[in-house]
């Protein structure tokens, strides 16, 4: 008796697959199974019949004759973002398809394909699409390079040159292109340096928000790539100071954390007064409270005590009090050079007085303490 052949499937089982192909790529409902006693979470039908799509194939790969049921399918399917999640959950079973779908007319279509090639395949297959006439298939491209940073040298989906083609998307006609390349957070300073000249250059106000926003986040800026060389191009100093003073508060926010953390680490002669000096006066004049918060933790103000305490200086005594921060409390960190305006301050009356009295007697404690401490 002739043994079966693993790879053949009865009738039924086709027609079951067609069933769950249609569901993963057309229904949009969404039901809440029960998960627990009192607790419901919602799932969506088309993540359901891709889950069972996966389960089907678990240990081997598609038939011809499903191939062809699962191509036929996302020809003929309306929405790329359900073809692309169950194409996405196939990985290198669906290679076939994605191999079709690098060769559709579809702009959006084929930046599926794009985004779904640059995880199985291997570069040669989608990189000329960073000529297509559409927009969005140039974004995907750019992303896709972008994901290169995390293989290494041997992966053969890794393009080698991906850093200087990222940086050639920055002269892109397209701005939705340019601000991919500006997102790519890996550490490159020569892109940072060139995001930093766009932005300048660019009167569209949303436009320099997104290629802000793709400057304060590149990795350059975390801790770990944070160098003197990095550092020191003025142009991209320069627009870094401005973002703390960003009209959107989101932006606002996450440059004055980052600074003020890169700050922190560097050497103490380090030349980060520009810095230092823009963060106070932001604070100073910040509406928005939760921005105002983050703005009352930064580490790095007493690296300009000089400047600020002759800044309050000026303030005094009728604005300080009125800000929104407790200054008495806010100068307390500054030790001793706060004393002369803290006693200002002291001399009134009110909540601002009593913090004022209160940090007078914790400075003077501590520096009775640091007298009396064996050299």
């Amino acid at each position: 008796m002739t043994a079966p052949d693993p790879q053949s499937r009865p009738d039924d089982s086709l027609e079951t697959l067609q069933l769950l192909v249609n569901t993963a790529l057309q229904d949009r409902s969404t039901y809440c199974p029960e998960e627990g006693y009192w607790q419901t979470y919602e799932r969506a039908a088309a993540d359901d019949a891709a889950d069972a799509i996966v389960l089907q194939f678990s240990g081997r790969d598609p038939s011809a004759a499903e191939l062809t049921l699962l191509g036929n399918a996302v020809a003929s399917a309306n929405g790329v973002d359900l073809i692309e999640k169950l194409l996405r959950r196939l990985e290198a079973k669906a290679m076939p398809l994605i191999f079709s779908l690098l060769q559709d007319a579809s702009p959006d279509r084929m930046a599926a394909a794009v985004r779904l090639a640059s995880h199985v395949l291997t570069p040669e297959t989608w990189l000329s699409a960073s000529d297509d006439a559409a927009a969005l298939v140039r974004v995907a491209v750019v992303e896709a390079l972008a994901g290169a940073d995390g293989m290494s040298a041997d992966n053969p989906r890794c393009v080698p040159d991906y850093k200087e083609r990222v940086r050639h998307a920055l002269a892109d006609p397209s701005a939705e292109v340019r601000e991919a390349a500006a997102r790519s957070r890996y550490p490159d300073m020569e892109r940072n340096a060139i995001v930093a000249r766009l932005i300048v250059n660019t009167d569209d106000a949303w436009h320099r928000t997104r290629l802000g926003r793709g400057l304060i986040e590149a990795q350059d800026w975390d801790i770990a790539h944070w160098t003197k060389a990095s550092f020191g191009d003025a142009i991209v100093r320069c627009e870094l100071v401005k973002l703390i003073a960003a009209p959107n508060p989101e932006l606002r926010t996450i440059a004055i954390q980052k600074i003020d953390r890169l700050i922190d680490a560097l050497p103490r002669d380090e030349a980060v007064s520009d810095f230092c000096i823009a963060l106070f006066e932001q604070l100073l004049v910040e509406q928005h409270l939760p921005t105002v918060e983050k703005l009352l933790r930064v580490q790095s103000y007493p690296r300009v005590t000089g400047y600020i305490i002759g800044r309050s200086s000026e303030l005094l005594p009728e604005h300080l009090p009125k800000l929104r921060f407790d200054a008495p409390r806010f100068l307390k960190r500054f030790g001793p050079a706060a004393v002369p305006l803290l006693e200002r301050l002291a001399d009134g009356i009110g909540y601002s007085a009593d913090h004022a009295r209160e940090s007078l007697d914790a400075i003077r404690a501590a520096t009775s303490a640091a007298r009396q401490r064996p050299q």
